[in-house]
């Protein structure tokens, strides 16, 4: 069974933060540069503690992971964040325009009782690895927070969460409303109401979960939850035993899905053969406008083979993509 609880969110402090100032993309896809432009913009911007710089002289005790833990209580001492008193969820909602068209999703934060990816009702869709999971873990022990959420999907016919989260967003002034620097709008209202946390909580006890984003993170919490189970045996609950979630109905309408790049090696010399037995395949000109096709078809695949240096346009013979 799914379990999703509230919790006393650490929020910044808006009367004494521009939020603008302070947003930050994902870190596994902060370059160096702009790591450089985020840290410029603001002493208090969340990059200093989710995603540290290094320094030639850093050790054991003085690292970009103990010096996250120092800014996390500093901040906190000092009123740029501030903690809620009581559990709550957290309606989130972006507002972004794609190929023309204004689209905005609404989900919320909260936290999910961890499990083993697969083995129960949240379930994995990538690979991870060793080094990205080693420096996560490092921050997690450190900092004793989650400070950044996994973006994760559910599916629920009955979209109670979904229209009260509607509702919230139409009927209360946001907490948050900021713009980052590609456009999109964020805006966040805290849920306290008891009714409302109760149907965010009976709808989802019993849907799967799907991480779309933060496999690496996952994994670190369900490490450390593991860990600390060992180290306090007696303790039924324990904080580590959930992670931090920004959850979504596959329902929404405003979810949009990106294509992607992907290498494949050591391909076979057969494997316009092996393409035909699934695809329509049909050669590419160098002046074709990828983009004009991409707003009317669905369902395609360009490919690119580099020995031979040729484009080919691939359209799934199969009827459900």
């Amino acid at each position: 069974m799914t379990r999703i609880i509230p919790f006393k969110g650490i929020l910044y402090n808006t009367e004494r933060i521009n939020v603008e100032d302070v947003l930050a993309p994902p870190y596994d896809i902060i370059t160096p540069e702009l790591r450089e432009e985020l840290y410029n913009k603001s002493p208090y911007n969340i990059v200093r503690i989710d995603f540290g710089k290094d320094f030639p002289n850093d050790n054991s005790i003085e690292n970009k992971y103990t010096r996250a833990k120092k800014l996390l209580k500093e901040w906190l001492l000092n009123k740029i964040l501030i903690q809620n008193n009581e559990p709550s969820f957290y309606a989130y909602s972006i507002e972004f325009v794609h190929n023309g068209i204004k689209k905005s999703i609404i989900g919320f934060l909260g936290l999910v009782r961890l499990e083993e990816l697969g083995k129960g009702n949240i379930y994995p869709h990538e690979c991870t690895y060793s080094k990205p999971k080693k420096d996560r873990l490092n921050l997690l022990k450190e900092c004793k927070a989650n400070t950044s959420p996994i973006f994760s999907l559910y599916r629920s016919d009955e979209m109670r969460t979904h229209n009260t989260l509607l509702d919230i967003s139409m009927n209360q002034k946001p907490y948050i409303v900021a713009k980052d620097k590609d456009g999109f709008i964020h805006r966040l209202w805290q849920i306290k109401n008891k009714k409302e946390i109760e149907i965010i909580t009976n709808e989802l006890e019993d849907k799967p979960i799907f991480i779309a984003d933060g496999h690496h993170r996952y994994e670190t919490a369900y490490e450390l939850h593991k860990e600390m189970k060992k180290s306090f045996p007696n303790r039924k609950t324990l904080p580590s035993d959930y992670v931090l979630m920004f959850l979504v109905n596959m329902h929404d309408k405003g979810i949009t899905i990106l294509p992607t790049h992907r290498l494949i090696k050591d391909m076979p010399k057969n494997i316009e053969t092996l393409f035909s037995n699934y695809f329509d395949i049909n050669p590419i000109k160098e002046d074709f406008n990828v983009e004009k096709f991409l707003l009317n078809k669905k369902g395609h695949f360009g490919f690119f083979e580099n020995k031979e240096e040729l484009w080919y346009l691939l359209r799934y013979r199969g009827g459900n993509l």
